[in-house]
C-alpha cells in the first residue's frame, strides 16, 4: 500500500494525526509524508501504523505515542510519566523571559554582585519551562518536581537540549527539600490546578496524564496554597514569582493570597482571552 491509499482509506482518525503516526513510524517528518504520496510502506510499517492508529483512537494523546512535543520552537521528550505541554504554558515562559532579560541588564551595572539570577521551576514535568529559560540565557536553573519519574524526563530533556550543565533536577514536594536558605530572584510555578469537579469533566485525551500532575484538590487550588504560604522566604526582595492558573477566580484567590503576605500581583491573559498567568512581586508591578 502506498501512502496516499492509507490516506485516502483511514477516514476515522484526523489528518493531522494520521500523518504524524505516519511520519513517527518512517522516521521521516510530515511534509515528506505529503511531498511523497507515492512511497510504498512495508507491511510491517502499516502493522504499526494500525496499532498506534488504534491507540489514538481511543484517546491516548498523540505526543505519548510520537514521544515528542514542541515547546517554545524546541522538541523535547515526552510519555506517561509527565504532562503533554500546552501553549498556554510558553506565555509564563515569556512573562518569565521578560522579566530574566529586565533582571539582566538590571544587574549588569553592578560590579558587586553575583550577575547571575538563581531561578526556581517548580512543578517542572518534562523540564520545558526550566530548560527553555536556560537555553535563552539562564546560567542556573533548580528544576523540582515531586515525581522522581517526571525528573528523569526533565534531566533526558536538558541533555537532549544541550543544557544539563546549568540544570539541578531536586525531588521535592514543593519547598520542603530546598535548602532553607535559598532564595530566588524568579520562581515560576506550574502546579496541579484542576478541581475534582473540573477533572470529571475532563476529555479522554486528557485522563491519559498523571492524575497527581493535573488535580490541585477539591477546589484547585489546595496545591497553590501550600505553595505560595512559604514564598516569603523564598522570594528574595527584588524577586518575581510567576504562576499559570486556570481562570480569573484561581487569579482572583491566588493573587489575594499573595496580597495578604505583602506581595503586589498583577495577570497576563492567554490567547483565548483567559485569565492565565499571576505575577508577584515584593515591588510594585504598574
Amino acid at each position: 500500500m502506498r501512502v496516499r491509499e492509507l490516506l485516502r482509506r483511514k477516514k476515522d482518525i484526523g489528518r493531522t494525526d494520521l500523518v504524524a503516526i505516519m511520519a513517527f513510524v518512517l522516521a521521516t517528518t510530515s511534509e515528506r509524508i505529503y511531498m511523497d504520496p507515492g512511497r510504498e510502506l512495508a507491511r510491517e510499517a502499516l502493522e504499526r501504523i494500525d496499532q498506534y492508529v488504534a491507540e489514538r483512537k481511543k484517546g491516548r494523546p498523540l505526543s505519548y505515542i510520537t514521544r515528542t512535543r514542541e515547546f517554545f520552537s524546541e522538541e523535547f521528550f515526552v510519555d506517561e510519566r509527565v504532562l503533554v505541554p500546552r501553549p498556554e504554558t510558553e506565555l509564563l515562559v515569556e512573562e518569565a523571559l521578560r522579566i530574566m532579560t529586565e533582571r539582566l541588564a538590571h544587574k549588569s551595572g553592578d560590579k558587586s554582585e553575583d550577575r547571575g539570577l538563581r531561578i526556581l521551576d517548580m512543578g517542572t514535568g518534562s523540564g520545558i519551562i526550566g530548560i527553555t529559560l536556560a537555553r535563552h540565557g539562564a546560567a542556573a536553573v533548580t528544576c523540582v518536581d515531586i515525581s522522581g519519574d517526571a525528573l528523569l524526563v526533565a534531566r533526558a530533556n536538558a541533555a537532549r537540549l544541550g543544557v544539563q550543565d546549568r540544570i539541578a533536577c531536586v525531588r521535592s514536594d514543593l519547598f520542603a527539600a530546598i535548602n532553607a536558605s535559598m532564595r530566588f530572584d524568579i520562581i515560576v510555578a506550574n502546579l496541579p490546578y484542576v478541581s475534582a469537579s473540573e477533572w470529571e469533566e475532563l476529555m479522554t485525551d486528557v485522563k491519559f496524564e498523571p492524575k497527581t500532575a493535573l488535580l490541585g484538590g477539591t477546589l484547585g487550588t489546595e496545591v497553590y496554597e501550600r505553595f505560595v504560604g512559604d514564598l516569603p522566604s523564598r522570594l528574595k526582595e527584588d524577586g518575581f514569582v510567576l504562576c499559570e492558573l486556570g481562570g480569573t477566580a484561581q487569579i482572583e484567590a491566588m493573587g489575594d493570597l499573595m496580597k495578604g503576605h505583602g506581595l503586589r500581583v498583577d495577570s497576563k491573559k492567554d490567547l483565548a482571552g483567559r485569565d492565565r498567568i499571576l505575577i508577584g512581586s515584593w515591588k510594585n508591578l504598574s
